[in-house]
């Protein structure tokens, strides 16, 4: 029977067991002897029987704490991954207040539940609070793991970061390398992420913060080539310890940080000279106009259309009026900036754009006459309007 009692009400519900288990072997015990003295041979059997039945519950105690134990730990190991995987996935400034809030937050939580899972089974104060040691120090060896995971993808990590500040503007759009980019300024600040990313994986502080990592900060920007001053890269990078940090929450060491770069920067080499091409190609595009004889060429072949606009003062003031109406529209379109983006994409782009402009700008083309005639219309009103006072008030004057 003692089998199908649930671990909620173990305690109870075995200990009435016994119980009767107990008086049923005293009531048959007392049926069967013939004294009224209870026999040594009765009594040992007794004392034998409830030996017995102690070692039984205790294994059941036993296995069920086991059981719950095995339960919280797979409930716990599921509760931290996902935080510490994505965590260490976006790697925000903040990242170790938040692994630290994390882990403390799930830990507790789960404290709760060892005390549900365990608390029918009747086991004193001291034995829960093993359980809890047992389920902190698993949940430790589980964070640690996680740690040590994100570690061995630290150059991906670099990487990434690189190639989301190199490669996309802070909306989130591919980056276009235009002629007035300025692609060191651009790598300069993806490297700088990068190197942000290497200092938050290279101490641990899941136990403890540390106030103050400039040292650790300054060497990385130096390795980087990013730093404003100069520090001196050997002394630093010859070491097995960060200046600063406890020993044992150096998660990589100086050597280790200068390997994880070299292996970056080699995977983002391509990357960049990409970048460069584009950019080189941007600019002699930018600069390529029309050379100085087919101008002069222009002028002398064109000078009889020339002559022949100032003899048609209509045509010019047609002409005119066209090239306002389509500076407008070059303005609204931006030409220089659709163009960066490459001659497909910006015909493309200039395609869809260009009929809703039109409209616009015809629309604003009529409203700007309309309010020209009737201006015009209201001083001719005025004038008129004038005239006739003034007529009326000579009319006055000779009467």
């Amino acid at each position: 029977e003692i089998d199908s009692i649930g671990k909620d009400v173990f305690a109870d519900e075995s200990s009435k067991l016994k119980s009767k288990t107990l008086e049923e072997f005293d009531a048959n015990i007392e049926k069967a002897c013939v004294s009224d003295e209870t026999p040594k041979e009765v009594s040992d059997l007794r004392l034998r029987l409830v030996s017995e039945m102690d070692a039984i519950c205790s294994a059941k105690v036993k296995d069920l704490k086991a059981l719950g134990m095995e339960s919280v730990k797979k409930q716990l190991s599921k509760a931290l991954y996902m935080p510490f995987t994505t965590t260490f996935e976006d790697l925000p400034e903040d990242t170790w207040s938040t692994l630290r809030s994390v882990k403390t937050k799930v830990i507790e939580d789960h404290y709760q539940k060892i005390e549900e899972e365990v608390g029918g089974l009747g086991l004193a104060v001291d034995e829960v609070d093993t359980c809890k040691d047992a389920l902190a120090r698993f949940g430790k060896e589980r964070y640690d793991n996680l740690i040590e995971e994100a570690t061995k993808s630290s150059m991906k990590i670099l990487k990434d970061k690189f190639i989301k500040s190199f490669c996309y503007n802070d909306e989130g759009m591919p980056r276009v390398w235009g002629p007035k980019v300025d692609v060191g300024a651009i790598q300069k600040s993806a490297k700088r992420e990068s190197v942000k990313a290497l200092s938050l994986l290279a101490i641990s502080q899941i136990e403890r913060e540390y106030d103050d990592l400039s040292d650790v900060r300054e060497a990385l920007d130096t390795l980087a080539g990013i730093s404003e001053s100069e520090s001196e890269l050997s002394s630093v990078f010859a070491s097995d310890s960060w200046p600063g940090a406890e020993d044992e929450d150096v998660i990589l060491d100086p050597i280790e940080c200068r390997s994880v770069w070299r292996q970056m920067e080699s995977e983002i080499s391509y990357t960049i000279s990409q970048a460069v091409t584009a950019h080189e190609a941007a600019k002699q595009a930018s600069n390529r106009g029309p050379p100085l004889w087919t101008i002069l060429a222009m002028l002398v072949l064109g000078w009889n259309e020339l002559v022949s606009l100032l003899y048609n003062p209509i045509l010019l003031i047609l002409l005119i009026i066209v090239f306002i109406f389509g500076r407008a529209i070059v303005q609204r379109i931006n030409l220089a900036e659709e163009m960066e983006k490459g001659f497909i994409p910006a015909l493309i782009s200039i395609g869809m754009k260009l009929t809703p402009i039109v409209i616009e700008v015809s629309q604003q083309f009529a409203w700007q006459i309309m309010a020209a005639i009737e201006k015009n219309s209201d001083k001719g009103q005025e004038s008129r309007q004038r005239e006739m006072a003034a007529t009326q008030v000579k009319g006055e004057k000779a009467d």
